[in-house]
Formats: C-alpha cells, sequence, structure tokens
C-alpha cells in the first residue's frame, strides 16, 4: 500500500504498516488496518463466545434448580438419595433445555425431536464427566472434591458443542461480520 492509502485513517502508523494480521480477522475497514504488526489471530465468528457464556450461564442456574429440587425432595417429601436425585436432574435437565433451546441458541424448531437430542448429548458428555472424576480420584490420587470440579470441564465443552452442532439446529440464522453482507 502506498503512504497516500493511509492519510487521513485513525489508525494509521508505521508499525501497524509492517505488521501480517487481516483487517477482516479485527473487524476493522481502515487502509492501514489491513496489515498490523503481530501472528495472524484466528477469532470465533460472532456470537460464538456470547452463546457459550450463555451456555454457562444456564449450567449455573439448572444446577441451582436441581439442587434445590434435590433437597425439597429430601426434607419434605421423604425422598431417598436416588429418587430425589433423579427427579432434581430430571428438573435440571429440563430447565437447561427449555433455557438453551430459547436463550442459549434461539431454536425455533420442533421442541420433541430437539429434546431427544438433547438427552443424547447429555448421554454423550456425561460419561466425560464420569471418566474425568474417576481417572483424576483413583489413578492420579486428586482429592474427590477436585476431582468433581474438574469433571465439568470435559462436561461443559462436549455439551455445548454437541449442543450447537447436533441438538440445536433451527436457530436463527448466524450474524454476518459485515453490515454489507446481509440479507436486504
Amino acid at each position: 500500500m502506498k503512504q497516500s492509502e493511509f492519510d487521513g485513517c485513525a489508525h494509521a502508523s508505521a508499525e501497524r504498516q509492517r505488521a501480517d494480521v487481516d483487517a477482516s480477522d479485527l473487524g476493522l475497514t481502515c487502509p492501514a488496518a489491513y496489515k498490523i504488526r503481530g501472528p495472524r489471530v484466528r477469532r470465533a465468528p460472532p456470537g460464538r463466545s456470547l452463546q457459550f457464556i450463555k451456555f454457562v450461564l444456564v449450567g449455573i442456574v439448572n444446577t441451582v434448580v436441581g439442587l434445590a429440587c434435590i433437597f425439597a425432595a429430601k426434607a419434605w417429601l421423604g425422598w431417598g438419595d436416588l429418587a430425589a436425585n433423579a427427579g432434581g436432574y430430571g428438573v435440571g435437565l429440563l430447565t437447561s433445555f427449555a433455557l438453551n433451546r430459547t436463550w442459549t441458541f434461539g431454536d425455533r424448531g420442533r421442541v420433541g425431536p430437539a429434546l431427544l437430542r438433547f438427552l443424547a448429548a447429555f448421554a454423550l458428555a456425561y460419561p466425560a464427566n464420569l471418566a474425568t472424576v474417576f481417572a483424576l480420584r483413583d489413578f492420579v490420587q486428586v482429592d474427590a472434591y477436585l476431582a468433581q470440579a474438574a469433571g465439568v470441564v470435559p462436561y461443559t465443552i462436549l455439551f455445548f458443542l454437541a449442543s450447537r452442532a447436533f441438538v440445536f439446529l433451527d436457530g436463527p440464522p448466524p450474524r454476518s461480520a459485515e453490515p454489507n453482507d446481509r440479507a436486504q
């Protein structure tokens, strides 16, 4: 690029002219922004990070709801541990499905098939949780409470990826990074 192309651009500087990152990676439109010093950076498409944050927040909500149901079933209904746990997990999963379907992924497809896919995603993610917990506890000798906390990581990642790729297929179209690319 010639120096004249940079005149009047707020992003222009000699350092930025010597670089190798595309402006499209940064969402910049200034000619000087086409070259910015540093390694090439790949960003997630717009909305993916926010979508993961929403997924985690829904997970927190469904954990609180599920635990409240477990405690209530034990204290007020006199249920045993297994029945209370199963009931609480069931309510928590339904809460997670409803919130993720509407808020996180904006799914507008049929509820029944999506719920079945959601349960299949859970059936994939939960064993990863258990494998992590037992491996850390039994083979690495990590404290059981820390192992439980560590088991949340693969569970959350797998459940999110499966939900995005397999469960909620009828969400809103992805938002374009460029305003000019949107349908008129």
